[in-house]
């Protein structure tokens, strides 16, 4: 192909931004639909229509249709025998084999990170703490600050 200059540019080379623009909505729309699901706005067992989800999450339905293939792939949505699209009801098997997995998991992840934790960071969630507790507050009603700061700590 030749450009309005007169040199060659390679094949497909003028529909590469295209398909970036398509694959990040893609993920766009992957990122929404999985926090719809994380809030409960879409439940087990709730129907998946593709054009109220289209205009809800303001994508086109290729994008949408990409995520939800991505989604189904992860075993998270799921088609019917009728070919209607569900959200998929975790099972108590399922949900026991992930918290076993998870206990294994992150205790490993906590151990290796709390290595890393500097010592004025753990001086300072220390005397948090005992300042919650010489107040008398309420571990329950303090630790959301400290768990939060705590978990960045970890994640750093």
């Amino acid at each position: 192909m030749r450009s309005k200059v007169g040199k060659e540019t390679p094949p497909g080379k003028d529909q590469a931004p295209n398909a970036r623009n398509q694959q990040s909505l893609s993920e766009i729309a992957y990122v929404r639909l999985s926090d719809m699901l994380r809030s409960r706005k879409l439940q087990p067992n709730d129907l998946i229509n593709e054009r109220y989800l289209a205009r809800e999450l303001n994508v086109s339905r290729t994008p949408l249709r990409e995520a939800i293939r991505r989604l189904e792939g992860e075993k998270i949505l799921e088609r019917q025998s009728s070919g209607t699209l569900v959200v998929k009801p975790i099972s108590i098997e399922d949900l026991l084999y992930i918290c076993q997995v998870r206990r294994l998991v992150e205790g490993e992840a906590a151990r290796r990170a709390a290595g890393r934790i500097s010592v004025p960071d753990l001086v300072r969630l220390r005397q948090r703490y005992v300042a919650y507790k010489a107040n008398k507050t309420p571990l329950r009603k303090a630790e959301p600050e400290a768990s939060r700061d705590l978990h960045r700590w970890i994640a750093r």
